[in-house]
């Protein structure tokens, strides 16, 4: 066997291919020299594929079991050792150093904002991204998740675990620049099978019923105003609440109205009709991907009952939905108020609202970002203030690009990145898909890296509510696929960045 065939035979293993090498080769092959017919190189071969076997088992992508049994492995399989051996994939991005990112950010020294999104979806580095990018009022800094992150991690305690600049970054040739590996290891990876549109055979339905449990409702807690404290309170020791506190609580009505007046909720529950509908609150800065939503059956009165029984005045712009500690007040025009659903909500799924929701009422303004949500609401404020000058809580926009990053959003629930399925048996995929006052018309699904999309149209959907959707996929093969979602909108706006999992099939 002459070194070049030897040398080509061995790559092809290390590459993670294989061939079966015949016991003789064309002289035109071998450069005029004819190969010793009867030379057998079968030892060779399967030396090489012995060692080849062995080098697998070393450097096996990491799987993890969950409490609940769920098996992780966020590295593909592949032929090879590509991933793990030369790509180092198993200690590269957030989830390689910290197993529960959300944890991670608890428990720094300077405190951070809980979070705690629903559908059980992991915080990561795309959600950090969302809020420390440009987000005046919540983050101070603007763009500052560059220098958040690498202050952060310039300690000793991270170059001494072998952290480096390729823990968090992969080189891109094509760019010319260092991207976050995270956003682009799947571009990387090898032992990902990826499904064109028009083979993609998937089952999709979608409802507007579906609702949040208590225990998984999403809640973002500030630490601004004293109510903050009782919220917080609930949130980490269960606060108890007293109905009396509720039957006692005093709501005003006043600003540009004919007659202002103080009423307690006991007076209110007698003189108006509660309404009981199952309704969306949705986080207007919610990153890409992120679970800042909660669907839940509310009861509560129309804010437009009790501003009516004060007689508005001519030019009366919009509401102000104000809490007790006055910390932050948002407006919604007259216009939004009487299209869509605005209530002073009493109950959450049949019960007395938590602390964490805002207990004893909360305004809701339904096609509103959660801002209009105002907690332990203790007024409704007329004005006349001019409404181009409101700032509308309907997604979140990048001022100098003037459009939407999070609107539409959809993110994938109850999946972790890299779960473990099995091959030829169909798996449900779950999640929703919202733009607040905007009607979703149409989720779309790509298991080929973005390159193609499967559309399920979703007639009939309604602003307000989220879209909950079920996508039911059967891996024919044994690998890995990624999938992306989008959704699209009735004013054609369309998800700028898909949400993202990756699963591992196996027999």
């Amino acid at each position: 066997m002459t070194a070049k065939r030897l040398l080509l035979a061995a790559g092809l293993l290390l590459l993670g291919g294989h061939t079966a090498l015949a016991a003789s080769l064309p002289a035109d092959y071998t450069n005029g020299t004819v190969v010793d017919e009867n030379y057998d190189p079968y030892h060779i071969e399967q030396e090489l594929a012995a060692n080849m076997a062995e080098q697998q088992l070393n450097y096996a992508p990491k799987v993890t079991t969950l409490e609940n049994g769920v098996q992780i492995q966020r590295t593909p399989s592949d032929d090879g050792i590509y991933n793990t051996y030369v790509l180092k994939a198993d200690s590269r991005g957030c989830a390689a150093c910290h197993n529960n990112l959300r944890e991670t950010l608890n428990n720094l020294p300077m405190g951070h904002m809980d979070l705690h999104f629903a559908g059980d979806i992991d915080v990561t580095v795309e959600h950090c991204i969302g809020c420390h990018t440009y987000s005046p009022g919540y983050v101070p800094e603007e763009y500052s998740f560059g220098s958040l992150v690498h202050g952060l991690h310039k300690t000793d305690t991270f170059t001494q675990v072998g952290g480096s600049c390729m823990s968090c970054h992969d080189a891109n040739e094509g760019s010319g620049q260092m991207t976050l590996w995270d956003q682009t290891k799947y571009d990387a990876m090898r032992g990902i099978l990826p499904v064109a549109e028009d083979a993609i055979e998937a089952e999709f339905s979608f409802d507007q019923t579906t609702m949040t449990p208590d225990e998984d409702s999403y809640s973002l807690n500030w630490l601004d105003g004293w109510t903050d404290y009782m919220v917080y309170d609930d949130y980490v020791n269960g606060l108890q609440t007293e109905h009396q506190t509720l039957l006692d609580w005093e709501i005003t009505v006043d600003g540009l109205v004919d007659e202002p007046y103080t009423m307690k909720m006991s007076e209110i529950l007698e003189e108006f009709e509660p309404v009981t509908k199952v309704l969306t609150m949705h986080c207007t800065l919610d990153p890409p991907g992120g679970g800042c939503i909660s669907t839940w059956e509310v009861t509560g009165i129309p804010i437009m009952d009790l501003v009516n029984k004060a007689g508005i005045q001519e030019g009366a712009t919009g509401v102000y939905t104000v809490p007790t500690d006055e910390v932050c007040a948002y407006p919604a025009t007259m216009e939004h108020l009487a299209k869509y659903d605005a209530l002073i909500v009493y109950q959450i799924n049949g019960h007395d609202l938590r602390y964490y929701q805002g207990f004893p009422v909360m305004s809701w303004v339904t096609g509103m970002g959660a801002p209009n949500y105002a907690k332990q609401l203790c007024e409704l404020l007329v004005t006349d203030e001019p409404v181009d000058e409101m700032y509308l809580y309907q997604g979140w926009v990048r001022e100098e690009e003037g459009r939407f990053f999070n609107k539409p959003n959809t993110a994938i629930f109850y999946t972790k990145e890299g779960q473990i399925i099995k091959a030829g048996e169909p798996y449900t995929f779950e999640g929703y898909a919202d733009a607040y006052e905007d009607p979703i018309v149409a989720v779309e699904f790509s298991l080929d890296n973005g390159e193609t999309w499967k559309r399920y149209d979703t007639e009939g959907a309604q602003a307000g509510v989220c879209v909950y959707w079920h996508f039911t996929f059967t891996p024919q093969e044994e690998g890995a696929y990624v999938l992306k979602v989008r959704s699209v909108t009735e004013s054609g706006l369309v998800s700028e960045t898909p949400a993202t999992t990756m699963v591992n099939a196996v027999y």
